[in-house]
């Protein structure tokens, strides 16, 4: 039947029939359109008032997808003109208002933007309004390749706009260009590539050499200020095989990392599985072996990083805390090396991860070898299925508790609106600023997504979560959305690493 914005929330939750835009039976990134899209602050206008006629997808990606902020680099995908079918260039820029000109690079931001346009495309591709979605996305994922050094999880999550770009180009399919296919292909090899050398060359091992950042792997001398050697395992608890974040965080692992890799993971298994001439390949040799691995990149993050008082997630840890030449000194300084602050949209990305994942899983593969040796993990299910799916449960409760009175959450999640927090530098401990924290709308946003897509999916019950997040919808489009279609209250970087 006919997509129909008969109301906009049946679009959201896909539970009110045949009718509604958003099928049980589809996949879709639902609000993640929101996220890092036309980053501002707050300007002289009111608010949008939630229309439940309008469809905010369409709404957002044609005012912001030639015009969207990474971190402090102005990035957008050009124009479109359907009548001619000529795509105006786009320009990026070193600076937000000005800078020099940049060329289009495979980038953390712009791949999630271009995820989301292009699944958005691929689900409203009945439309004619969506085709310039598909064509901008299609020229920008043409230009860039995916890097395969596995330096980066942030850059490699954006081959994830590869996966529709094929669906959408392959033969008999809208929009079928058998160079576009074959490119989108190519780069998911490429994303294997990029995840074989991170689980080869950046992850947390015994391994020890002369140097800590000897060559940028894992090859270093793991020592304290007294020179005595360090090990990843100490203390029973067990860090190695967890794939660092980046190449320039030896031994740290983030809440962010499962979402920009092990999900990733996730989806070229399937896509592998269900698209076997496609000859995507795998990690560790098998299809089961990879499952296993991607199961041990959360088994290690949740030995670490869940706080079973709290019941929340920490951003980070390092394995390594007081290794000598690494900067984690300055945070790392909570038990078994994690930070002290539960940061909104790092846990956001653990959970969405965690439902991604569960989305493809196979039921019927079990793996206890690393649970066993963990005292914080015995008494979890030996089927990786259903033993995420306890970490979904008990991550979903705990960030549920932490929702403010409107439905939404703040920056610094279990803290209230005007909280004051303080930033510090990473030479030392002294404090540099006071802030305070506020309601933050891309967390909110994964949040939101989340919880609808796991209801969909028969992850999380209905009964407790749906009629809260109807509530926490509508009251983000009326708090972050202004009426230029500018999203506020972004938090533009809370990384680890790095200056500050």
């Amino acid at each position: 039947m006919k997509k129909t914005f008969t109301k906009q929330f049946e679009w959201v939750m896909g539970m009110t029939g045949s009718t509604s835009c958003f099928s049980p039976t589809r996949r879709l990134l639902l609000l993640l359109c929101l996220i890092l899209v036309g980053v501002g602050g707050a300007k002289a206008q009111t608010y949008q008032t939630y229309d439940a006629n309008k469809c905010y997808t369409k709404v957002l990606i044609d005012a912001k997808i030639n015009d969207f902020v990474g971190n402090t680099k102005r990035m957008g995908f050009g124009s479109y003109n359907s009548e001619t079918d000529v795509i105006t260039q786009p320009q990026w820029k070193t600076d937000i208002s000005s800078g020099s000109n940049r060329d289009l690079v495979m980038d953390y931001v712009a791949g999630l933007v271009a995820k989301a346009c292009i699944e958005a495309a691929d689900y409203y591709k009945d439309f004619t309004w969506s085709k310039p979605w598909f064509k901008l996305v299609e020229n920008y994922a043409t230009k860039v390749t995916v890097p395969t050094t596995g330096a980066s999880l942030d850059d490699l999550n954006a081959s994830k706009m590869y996966f529709a770009l094929a669906e959408l180009t392959k033969s008999g399919a809208k929009y079928e260009n058998s160079t576009t296919y074959n490119k989108a292909i190519s780069e998911l090899k490429n994303a294997i590539a990029g995840l074989t050398a991170v689980n080869n060359d950046y992850s947390i091992c015994n391994r020890s050499t002369v140097n800590y950042y000897s060559d940028g792997k894992k090859t270093f001398k793991l020592v304290d200020a007294s020179g005595n050697e360090l090990s990843p395992a100490t203390s029973g608890m067990n860090a190695i095989g967890g794939w660092y974040h980046k190449a320039t965080y030896p031994n740290q692992m983030w809440c962010d990392s499962e979402y920009m890799g092990p999900a990733l993971l996730a989806q070229l298994v399937a896509y592998a599985t269900e698209n076997t001439s496609a000859g995507i390949g795998t990690v560790t040799g098998t299809t089961e072996g990879d499952w296993k691995l991607i199961a041990k990149q959360f088994d290690i993050t949740w030995n670490y990083l869940w706080n079973s008082t709290d019941q929340l997630l920490y951003h980070g840890f390092s394995a390594t805390p007081k290794a000598v030449g690494a900067h984690t000194f300055t945070w790392a300084t909570g038990t078994n090396g994690t930070n002290k602050a539960y940061w909104g949209r790092a846990i956001g990305w653990y959970f969405l991860a965690l439902v991604d994942v569960l989305e493809n899983m196979p039921d019927d593969i079990s793996d206890n070898t690393y649970i066993n040796t963990q005292d914080n993990l015995k008494e979890r299910d030996a089927n990786i299925k259903k033993r995420l799916s306890s970490y979904l449960t008990d991550l979903a409760a705990g960030i549920w508790a932490q929702k403010k009175d409107n439905n939404l959450w703040t920056n610094v999640i279990n803290e209230a609106v005007g909280a004051e927090h303080s930033s510090y530098s990473t030479t030392s401990a002294v404090i540099q600023s006071n802030t305070k924290n506020y309601l933050e709308a891309s967390a909110s946003a994964i949040y939101i997504a989340a919880y609808i897509k796991a209801m969909r999916l028969g992850l999380l019950p209905s009964s407790t979560y749906e009629s809260g997040i109807k509530t926490a919808y509508q009251n983000y489009i009326s708090n972050f959305i202004k009426e230029d279609n500018t999203i506020i209250n972004t938090c533009a970087s809370a990384g680890l690493g790095g200056g500050n």
